[in-house]
């Protein structure tokens, strides 16, 4: 069996949280990032790379998987500069390290790279990985993420991914934040839906994907359980308790972040169908056993 992992991007939370994991398991495990992870392991070794501005020489020899998490956030003001970046860490990456692939006389087993559930149409219902997708900015740019990873020469997964929830996770920071001053913020109506999956079942879904080659292809990354934004809150505030709570309306919020106000104040509806036909058993089903895991 291939036994070496091959990272683009390891050093955020994603990686961080993939990697302990792979070594584990037993891989080798090879970073190329600007940034190294806080692990020291004689199985792990990083390279800084920063696969923009260069053309990665990669040896795939005996890979079992490359893995591509490399992406600036996308909660940010979506303002050109901003939106050139989000694109250009995706596609840009994506793109150098197909050619990567393609050129090597020793092929990885796999092509496995992030992507995102936003690539549905907004406030759509159950969206498996065989529904339509929409045209807004956004989705765009997911497909032409993808794009590179579907068109390489090897057995390729696109792991759609829903929100991240898990400690020290960005959304969970960003929920906490608040609540340090004892309040609680809701952006928008609340009632939006909001898809997540957790991080612990995030880095199983990449494991699986490494050694089932029934993966294969888009796959959502998200826990079979709806969930809004004001339920979500109000689990937290169960625990943390707030003397305040403030709903911020849709409109202030397009002044702060532009478009990307749309992708907070409405929903996105998706289903694992091709992972519970996998059989993949999810350790977090319910969104209050989650958040719970997450900010205690």
């Amino acid at each position: 069996m291939s036994k070496k992992i091959v990272i683009f991007g390891g050093s955020g939370y994603i990686g961080s949280n993939l990697i302990p994991q792979l070594l584990i398991k037993g891989y080798k495990v090879e970073n190329y990032d600007i940034h190294n992870v806080n692990l020291k392991d004689e199985k792990l070794t990083f390279s800084k790379c920063n696969v923009l501005t260069s053309n990665p020489k990669i040896d795939f020899t005996n890979t079992a998987a490359v893995i591509n998490l490399i992406g600036s956030p996308i909660n940010v003001r979506w303002n050109q500069k901003n939106l050139n970046q989000i694109y250009q860490t995706r596609v840009l990456s994506n793109r150098k390290i197909s050619a990567a692939i393609k050129e090597s006389e020793k092929k990885p087993k796999c092509f496995i790279s992030a992507s995102g559930i936003s690539v549905y149409k907004l406030n759509s219902k159950k969206n498996n990985e065989e529904s339509s997708t929409s045209n807004r900015l956004i989705a765009n740019l997911v497909k032409d993420w993808e794009k590179h990873v579907l068109e390489s020469k090897v057995r390729n997964i696109v792991l759609r991914q829903a929100t991240v929830i898990g400690k020290d996770s960005q959304f969970i920071k960003t929920l906490l934040k608040p609540f340090k001053y004892f309040t609680s913020i809701t952006p928008g109506t609340g009632k939006q839906t909001l898809p997540f999956i957790h991080i612990d079942d995030l880095v199983s879904v990449y494991i699986n994907a490494i050694e089932n080659e029934k993966y294969e292809g888009i796959i959502n990354a998200v826990s079979p359980e709806k969930s809004s934004f004001n339920h979500i809150l109000e689990i937290i505030e169960n625990v943390k308790h707030p003397f305040l709570k403030i709903h911020i309306p849709k409109f202030f919020l397009k002044l702060i972040f532009k478009d990307f106000a749309n992708e907070i104040c409405e929903s996105i509806e998706a289903q694992p169908d091709k992972l519970i036909k996998n059989r993949f058993k999810f350790k977090y089903t319910h969104i209050k056993t989650a958040i719970l895991d997450s900010i205690n």
